[in-house]
């Protein structure tokens, strides 16, 4: 099985072990899929999904995500090949899943980024936005340039590219780019 996180985190960006997908941008998470890592539904507070009849190679496919409670409002993917029935499903979570470690730096929110018929092979780029509110970051020391988002995959934390795309009087909005 083959679970992915991503964690938004600020500041200081280090590794943790497990099978899922958390994004801390400040603190978010994501997962992909399969064991015991995956979250149970009530510790959903939002999600929403897409789904694509069909991509061919090359073409850029994306969602938007207009939800007050999950700090992703986009992802978008390019595929390396034509792929068919593909979703991807996008919920924040209440807390941490329990089976992965806890990413260093502050937590702004855990998510759960869930593709179907899509894995990282298939992929040729992808990229999250999110956005993360200045009182959060005021409240937790976090510099706008502070955040990034990270992904939980081979049983770590990996800290995505991240880069700050927009700034309004009261949130930050980035772009994380992910190998899949």
């Amino acid at each position: 099985s083959n679970c992915n996180s991503t964690t938004i985190a600020g500041n200081n960006f280090t590794t943790s072990a497990a099978d899922a997908t958390t994004t801390t941008s400040a603190g978010t998470s994501t997962s992909s899929g399969g064991a015991g890592a995956a979250a149970k539904a009530t510790d959903v507070v939002d999600s929403t999904s897409h789904g694509w009849s069909a991509v061919g190679a090359g073409e850029l496919a994306s969602m938007t995500i207009k939800s007050a409670s999950i700090a992703v409002t986009g992802v978008s993917f390019v595929p390396k090949t034509a792929v068919s029935g593909v979703s991807i499903e996008v919920a924040s979570l209440k807390a941490k899943p329990a089976a992965l470690d806890t990413p260093a730096g502050k937590v702004y929110q855990y998510l759960d980024i869930t593709p179907k018929n899509l894995n990282d092979a298939s992929i040729d780029k992808a990229a999250i936005t999110f956005t993360v509110t200045k009182k959060w970051l005021g409240d937790n020391g976090v510099s706008e340039d502070g955040a990034a988002l990270l992904r939980y995959n081979d049983k770590k934390w990996n800290e995505l590219s991240t880069k700050k795309t927009d700034s309004s009087d009261s949130s930050v909005t980035y772009e994380a780019t992910t190998p899949g």
